[in-house]
């Protein structure tokens, strides 16, 4: 595993648990936290699977773990975040829309 700091780490950790048994997407976004680490997911196999390896992507989101975190609460919105300049994507940006479809508890 690669080194990510307790935060990544615990949102690796809810990922793996809300992505379970989800099916694959057949594509692969990377979360960019910098310093503190990347999370894979991984949607070309029948399920999805998360990791914290530093690996090229369909999709890449630049954030920090405050920006991801004020999202996560519904303080912030994605596209405020992207105007504010706090997130960037680059990629694939149709994979948008199935990340939070698939990240979500739903």
């Amino acid at each position: 595993m690669a080194n990510v700091n307790d935060a990544v780490a615990t949102i690796t950790k809810d990922f793996s648990e809300t992505s379970k048994n989800k099916p694959g997407f057949g594509k692969t976004v990377k979360l960019d936290f910098g310093s503190d680490g990347v999370i894979i997911i991984d949607g070309t196999g029948n399920h999805i699977s998360i990791s914290n390896d530093n690996k090229e992507a369909d999709m890449t989101v630049v954030l920090t773990v405050d920006t991801f975190t004020k999202m996560g609460e519904g303080s912030l919105a994605g596209d405020e975040a992207v105007e504010k300049g706090l997130l960037t994507i680059t990629g694939d940006l149709t994979l948008a829309k199935i990340l939070e479809d698939t990240l979500s508890g739903q």
